[in-house]
């Protein structure tokens, strides 16, 4: 016959082994992101290796395309986190199903330092258009339309990539193009991270009568690379060319895989 003792070590068992069995998976789960964390440090710091390798370092070589997308992805932060940052981009074209591509963010893995230094910026391309967005603060940092490529036909020959079609006919004066980007900034003040707008003043700039700067300093400023400042570039034709800012500090780069 079993003791009371006995009985009751046979009830809390199973209990005990439920209990062990919680902790050994809550420990797992805490655990197991970091070690993928690890995991990921690790391929970043062995391709960024890989990317002083000559057979890699070749422009337009399919082990270095290869090794770019890898290095973008394992960089990008989660989509769903990436999703705000085109819901911005959405809000500033006002184009609310607009299809945004996630290209790649300008975070690199320092050899000499040992370890990953965070994005400043991520691109995302819209047609023909690049934004930078800050990953901080999902603000809009830049945009315009990146540079364009060319090459050589096989008989010689130069090829040119498509580039966006910009309206530069002399069609509004410099006054009608201050308002018109003025209200462009004040209608985005938001997705721009613009706060204090009434600080700061206007200074415009043309160039040939084809295309016009607006730029706006912090008041009392003078224009320098510490000077606080917002700018709009638009074609005599009406057409927004670039915006760049420095209010969240230096900016970020164009990347792409």
């Amino acid at each position: 016959m079993k003791t009371k003792k006995q009985r009751i070590t046979k009830l809390l068992l199973p209990l005990f082994a439920l209990i062990l069995l919680g902790v050994v998976g809550i420990g797992y789960f805490v655990v197991k992101p970091k070690i993928q964390e690890i995991r990921k440090f690790e391929e970043v710091k062995e391709l960024t290796e890989k990317t002083s390798d000559p057979a890699y370092a070749q422009h337009g070589s399919q082990e270095r395309n290869d090794v770019r997308k890898r290095l973008c992805l394992l960089t990008a932060r989660p989509a769903k986190e990436r999703e705000e940052a085109i819901a911005v981009i959405r809000d500033f074209l006002d184009k609310p199903t607009v299809e945004i591509e996630y290209s790649c963010s300008d975070a690199f893995y320092s050899l000499d330092e040992d370890r990953l230094i965070p994005a400043k910026s991520e691109t995302y391309i819209v047609g023909f258009d690049y934004f930078l967005v800050n990953p901080a603060t999902n603000h809009i940092v830049e945009y315009g339309e990146p540079g364009g490529t060319w090459g050589y036909r096989e008989d010689g020959s130069r090829w040119f990539s498509e580039r966006k079609q910009v309206d530069y006919t002399k069609r509004y004066s410099q006054k009608e193009l201050e308002e018109i980007a003025t209200k462009f900034i004040q209608d985005n003040l938001s997705p721009l991270g613009i706060t204090e707008f009434g600080r700061y003043q206007l200074e415009s700039q043309t160039k040939d009568g084809t295309s016009y700067l607006f730029r706006w300093l912090l008041d009392g400023c003078s224009y320098a690379k510490d000077c606080k400042f917002f700018e709009l570039v638009y074609s005599a034709g009406g057409d927004l060319v670039r915006y760049d800012s420095n209010l969240e500090g230096e900016g970020g780069r164009v990347t792409s895989p």
